[in-house]
């Protein structure tokens, strides 16, 4: 765990020779404490992981965790997990696991029931997708939004002093989900996902809903399950991550139109809501360090509470991209007041632009026209194309309305019929709109911001199932069948 020891042992050629004795054929015990040395070495610097991964300890690690290839105690692959883990925080080592297959060997530990392995093994997958699309999509062909979403919704949580706390596996669960969230791939697999609730799924439809999250969870319902778990400030952490997926989900337009269908988004609002009371936040500052044990202070409570409210305002502004939840979210839930309130009073910048771009999407006024919004005006070059006919119709006249095109626009190959919808003259038209068009006609070329987990390596200590002898079984004495030597006098 030394820094210096660690540099000292690396100089000294420590690190092939620990290699050496992390192979799946070697003692458990051994291979154990080898893996868990290489992760503390691998967590205190930059080129101390690079060396190992030039060293090919990706791979070797992958067979140790790999349920396929061998079967070690939960210890050893707890252990290689989280150097594999420290490795893949690396650029080059989230390429080195790609090559090997990490994120296969990975998704096949969630059966495990060991919750230490589940909880490296969300790790690993929150790392590899880290600006890794090629893992991101390796991860949703293998499965993993169907293992992070049942172990986020259907893991047990703890009790700590009647406060809910996400247990160790739920919390990486959801730290992954948010970063694997921020390609289309996995929100495609997440929303074709589909997990049992627990017993006390909320009602759809927020405070006024009538409508319940019974039968099976689809991916977004079961994230707003573990994001409307408890109090808004219990689990914090996990909640942030949780309300940053959705936030990563509603990029894309199909799981917009998900959120309205599914009623979803009035369940964020109620969270949002609680969230901001101030009665919240004083008992959020009271838990930190004593009922909920991974924040450190007041201080990074305050933090995580920050975090939690700019995903959600995230949420509102990608789903204000879409009309129909722009509807929902104005007409069903205070979200107005809220945002204004943030706007007003808010002093984080990230919260505040989250806030005012909800409210800009929110308030945003399409206009009614005819056609609709995927016809030609606004797509590409042709675009260009259209909008100097209609203006050469409504404006030139006499030998300027015969003139040829520029020659920019000459050679575009013109298919589109030029009076379909969207290109109506003015007579057909009546009256040419005095309202530009809004930003929010809902279609898939439309992106709002995104929200990573930051790559966070870890050290592991000893424990007593690998850096200690196993407890023998109960010894019982068996009478020899020979007699006893005679005693030798002195």
């Amino acid at each position: 765990v030394d820094s210096e020891a660690a540099t000292e042992l690396a100089a000294g050629g420590g690190l092939e020779a620990l290699l050496e004795c992390a192979l799946p054929s070697l003692p458990p015990m051994l291979t154990c404490n080898a893996a868990g040395a290489l992760c503390n070495v691998a967590a205190h610097s930059a080129e101390l992981g690079a060396r190992l991964v030039a060293l090919d300890s990706s791979k070797a690690m992958v067979t140790l965790i790999d349920p396929s290839s061998s079967e070690q105690p939960p210890a050893v692959v707890n252990q290689a997990g989280s150097l594999l883990a420290n490795l893949v925080s690396l650029s080059a080592g989230r390429d080195a696991a790609h090559e090997a297959g990490a994120a296969r060997a990975a998704v096949d530990l969630f059966d495990e029931p060991d919750v230490a392995v589940k909880a490296v093994s969300a790790r690993v997958l929150s790392n590899m997708s880290f600006e890794h699309h090629e893992n991101a999509q390796s991860t949703a062909e293998a499965g993993g939004m169907v293992a992070l979403l049942s172990c986020l919704v259907s893991g047990q949580p703890t009790r700590v002093l009647d406060v809910t706390v996400h247990s160790e596996a739920q919390l990486a669960s959801a730290q992954a989900l948010r970063n694997l969230t921020v390609y289309a791939p996995c929100v495609e697999a997440l929303l074709e996902t589909t997990v049992e609730p627990p017993a006390n799924a909320p009602a759809a439809g927020g405070t006024g809903g009538t409508g319940s999250l019974t039968g099976s969870l689809t991916g977004l319902g079961a994230l707003v399950v573990a994001l409307t778990l408890g109090q808004p400030h219990e689990s914090i952490k996990a909640k942030a991550s949780v309300a940053g997926a959705l936030a990563n989900c509603a990029t894309l337009a199909e799981a917009r139109s998900a959120l309205e269908k599914q009623q979803l988004l009035p369940l964020a609002v109620d969270v949002l809501a609680e969230a901001l009371r101030p009665m919240t936040r004083a008992k959020a500052l009271a838990q930190a360090g004593g009922e909920q044990p991974d924040v450190a202070d007041s201080a990074e409570m305050d933090t995580l509470l920050v975090e939690l409210c700019a995903n959600l305002c995230m949420l509102l502004r990608n789903a204000a991209l879409s009309p129909a939840c722009k509807a929902a979210i104005a007409e069903q839930t205070p979200a107005v007041g809220l945002l204004v309130a943030i706007v007003r009073n808010g002093e984080s910048p990230g919260l505040l632009a989250h806030a005012a771009g909800a409210l800009q999407n929110i308030q945003d006024r399409s206009e009614v026209r005819p056609g609709v919004p995927t016809n030609p005006i606004g797509q590409g070059e042709r675009s260009m194309l259209k909008v100097h006919q209609l203006k050469q119709r409504l404006h030139a006249a006499g030998e300027e309305a015969e003139q040829p095109l520029p020659p920019a626009l000459s050679a575009i190959d013109d298919e589109t019929d030029d009076a379909g919808p969207g290109t109506r003259t003015k007579r057909a038209f009546k009256l040419i709109p005095t309202q530009k068009l809004g930003a929010t006609h809902d279609v898939k070329e439309l992106k709002g911001p995104y929200t990573a987990e930051p790559i966070v390596v870890k050290f592991t200590r000893e424990s007593a199932g690998c850096s200690r002898r196993q407890p023998l079984d109960l010894y019982v004495p068996v009478p020899s069948p020979f007699p006893s030597p005679p005693s030798t006098p002195r």
